[in-house]
Parts: C-alpha cells; structure tokens; sequence
C-alpha cells in the first residue's frame, strides 16, 4: 500500500514536471519574440557628393552618387546588448540587387542577397543608424527602387520605396 501511494507521488510529479518543462519552453519563445530589435523610422535619400563632401538630396537618377539608407532602433529592455548586423538590400527598377551582391542563409534555409550589411553596437536604446550604398558600375537608372532592411536572422524590418527621375 505504501509502494503504490508512492508510486502514485511519482506519478503526479511528473506530470508536474512535464507542465514546468512546457511551459519554459513557451516562456523562452516569448522572450526571443520580445527580445527581437524593430525600427521605428526608416528613410532612405538619393545624394549627391559635391566637390566639397556635402551631401546633398537630389531626385534625378544621372546625379545621385549615392543612396543614404537611415533607420532607427527602436530600444529594447529585453533584447542582449552587444554587436549586432543588419542587411541592407537595393532593388533597382528591374529587381536586381544593387551592390556586393552578398547572400546569406539562415538556419531554416532562407536566404537574402543584399547589398550591404551595415555593424553597430547595441546597448538597449534608440540607436540611428546611416549607410550608404555606392553607386554601380554605371549610373542609377531612374524608375521606382525599393529597400529592405534585414536582421541578423532574416526577418524583414523595414520596407521603404522611392523615386529616381
């Protein structure tokens, strides 16, 4: 009688440790959920370097020299502080990947070209970040270009389109 009273303790523990164990595992998802960086602002500008380094905004497609990709990350209290990288991806008005033409795979399969990959260092607070992105081997085309801002695992931020004429 004192074995199966036991046994029966034994029993309701583990099904008590099995609840612990699902609901850990719920818990750690939550926290990479919250701990995962977002933009706040994201604007992307076509520039001109004149003779003197100034950087002036422009919309013709035969005067940018350059675009100035800028977003904002918005602060996180959850998130781990420390270096982190986002990938900066051009499409010009045919769907081509402006730029290095880098790819990067995550571990589900999923795979970016991007343009650029831009470090900076996290420390829990709103961090504006700007990079530009060079101009190819010839001129800008004009048309409509679309940019798109990735996380260190591949998921999309930031979508911004614009203009050249």
């Amino acid at each position: 009688m004192q074995r199966d009273s036991t046994f029966v303790e034994l029993e309701k523990q583990a099904v008590f440790n099995d609840s612990l164990v699902v609901q850990n595992t719920q818990l750690a998802e939550a926290v990479e959920r919250g701990s995962a960086l977002n933009l706040s602002t994201f604007s992307v500008d076509a520039v001109r370097e004149r003779s003197s380094g100034k950087m002036v905004s422009t919309q013709r497609a035969g005067r940018t020299d350059k675009l100035k990709v800028c977003f904002t990350i918005a602060d996180n209290v959850i998130a781990q502080a420390g270096d982190r990288q986002f990938l900066i991806e051009v499409l010009d008005p045919q769907g081509n990947v402006l730029g290095g033409g880098s790819t990067k795979t995550n571990d589900e399969g999923a795979s970016v070209a991007y343009s650029k990959g831009t470090d900076f260092y996290y420390e829990n607070q709103d961090l504006d970040v700007c990079d530009f992105i060079n101009k190819p081997a010839g001129d800008f085309q004009s048309g409509n270009y679309m940019v798109n801002v990735y996380d260190d695992s591949l998921k999309l931020l930031g979508t911004s389109k614009f203009t050249l004429k």
